[in-house]
């Protein structure tokens, strides 16, 4: 594992298959360059704190749907943090800010993390909330 690490480290997210470079740092093309790591990562977010959300907002019967199997609807503002912080990271980047986007990548990424861990600690929050309220 540690031969097919980008960084020589043991996990998985450093794959070369996850990095946009193959181990000659030539960039991915074709379909290899949407299925990236940092893509993969971005789909997901983008559809469950933002779509998902977005169209549980806009229609009743697939929010009630959502509701009725206990799928973690995550809450707009929150979906609106991941934004910002997306976008805070990219407008850096452009500005060169760093020698190299190392650090705003390496700091986006631990936000990322920080927010799905205020998410789930909401999800716990609000599980307990709608559980007590079914046993009043």
């Amino acid at each position: 594992m540690l031969r097919e690490n980008a960084q020589k480290e043991f996990n998985f997210h450093n794959l070369y298959i996850f990095q946009g470079t193959d181990k000659d740092l030539n960039e991915k093309s074709g379909i290899q360059y949407w299925f990236t790591g940092h893509k993969l990562f971005a789909y997901f977010w983008i559809t469950f704190c933002i779509l998902i959300p977005v169209v549980a907002a806009a229609v009743p019967r697939i929010r009630d749907f959502l509701k009725r199997i206990y799928f973690p609807l995550m809450p707009l503002w929150m979906g609106i943090l991941f934004l910002v912080n997306h976008f805070v990271s990219k407008i850096c980047e452009g500005m060169n800010l760093f020698s190299g986007a190392t650090p705003i990548v390496e700091t986006k990424e631990t936000l990322f993390a920080f927010l799905f861990m205020v998410s789930a600690v909401f999800f716990c929050f609000d599980h307990k909330k709608q559980l007590k309220s079914k046993l009043l």
